[in-house]
């Protein structure tokens, strides 16, 4: 894959990542990408983990909270740090439904540091 093609590839996972999260409430899409060794850090006092493990469990045990929401205004950017390791950050503003309960009216960011699989591995970052 040439490195526009990669550049290219990593701005569909990582938009189709954040839009399933956010306007449709569907974590699996990121639960699929982390590595065992990743590392989590969140804007919330304790939103921090370690591991597959740790960080699963912390999306998992929020899965209920999760609404989905209009989502507009994204941007992602996305450069390569080596050949095998990417950067991706995307921002956007999100707006609940009226039917919710709830009202939310924010701008989210969210930073993804893609690192190619291993041959053969079930996804490619």
């Amino acid at each position: 894959m040439t490195g526009k093609n990669e550049k290219r590839r990593i701005e569909e996972l990582t938009r189709h990542i954040f839009c399933q999260y956010f306007a449709h409430a569907d974590m699996q899409p990121l639960l699929d990408h982390l590595a065992q060794d990743v590392s989590w850090l969140g804007a919330g006092k304790d939103m921090k983990a370690d591991g597959y493990g740790e960080v699963s469990a912390r999306f998992e045990r929020a899965r209920e909270q999760l609404v989905p929401t209009k989502m507009s205004r994204d941007e992602c950017r996305v450069r390569p740090l080596t050949h095998d390791l990417w950067l991706a950050q995307f921002t956007c503003f999100l707006e609940t439904y009226s039917s919710y309960r709830m009202i939310l009216n924010a701008h989210e960011r969210g930073v993804i540091i893609y690192r190619r699989s291993a041959p053969g591995a079930a996804v490619d970052w």
